[in-house]
């Protein structure tokens, strides 16, 4: 039998595209719809309710982790999704809700689904990050990019068109996790960074890993605003009364 890493347990209890033709529809003031919209969250908070108690039965009766330690941790345990933290992005091709949990960022309702394992992750970096900007782009890089067998264009992914507004949380909660994390003004060609990573390993790890990559972009950004400034002064000292 295959090994399965990612269980996922779901009911289907709303058709996505009824729901979106009835909320095109929807009538504050109509009875009728008000009373469906009331069905439809009393039935939300009932397998709500069901999918809590399913989960306490389950872990009650996996196996330890450690047989000599009956009372630690189980062999595996549910991973939550912070519905508070929810932040909206493109990692496949469409704009949905993603969800930090413990150990991923997921969204999981609707395919196809999402799930960014941040042990995995070897380096988070912040795309298009600059004044006058609405949105931005996180790109994961994965630790399997060093693996011989591994194909670079399947060791990172890209979620794109994050809205500003999330940036200081998504931020957060990614420092929570300890993940190295960099910060550009554009868009970074990673097939090409990998690659040249891959080749030139042991000099860029001994001199410091992502740092001494990123360090050299985040010095000639400075370097841009600085010039941008002198000219600034320049056509300052150009004005005349």
């Amino acid at each position: 039998k295959n090994s399965t890493k990612d269980i996922q347990f779901f009911v289907e209890w709303m058709d996505d595209g009824e729901s979106l033709v009835d909320n095109r529809r929807k009538n504050m003031y109509d009875r009728d719809e008000f009373e469906e919209e009331n069905r439809q969250q009393a039935m939300k908070n009932k397998l709500d309710n069901e999918f809590k108690k399913f989960c306490d039965r389950v872990q009650d009766i996996l196996p330890p982790d450690d047989p000599n330690e009956p009372e630690g941790d189980k062999i595996w345990e549910w991973d939550v999704p912070y519905t508070d933290l929810e932040f909206q992005g493109n990692p496949k091709s469409s704009m949905v809700e993603l969800y930090p949990t413990v150990n991923c960022i997921v969204h999981l309702a609707t395919k196809p689904v999402c799930i960014i394992e941040l042990d995995s992750v070897d380096l988070a970096y912040y795309e298009r990050v600059r004044g006058g900007n609405t949105n931005f782009d996180l790109t994961f890089v994965f630790k399997q990019f060093l693996d011989e067998d591994s194909k670079i264009a399947d060791c990172w992914t890209r979620i794109t068109a994050i809205d500003m507004k999330y940036y200081d949380n998504v931020k957060e909660v990614l420092q929570k996790s300890k993940l190295v994390q960099f910060e550009g003004t554009t868009q970074i060609n990673w097939n090409n960074v990998l690659k040249d990573y891959v080749k030139n390993f042991d000099d860029i790890s001994k001199d410091g890993g992502w740092e001494v990559i990123f360090r050299d972009n985040d010095d000639e950004e400075e370097d841009d605003d600085e010039d941008e400034d002198d000219d600034d002064d320049d056509d300052d000292d150009c004005v005349v009364a």
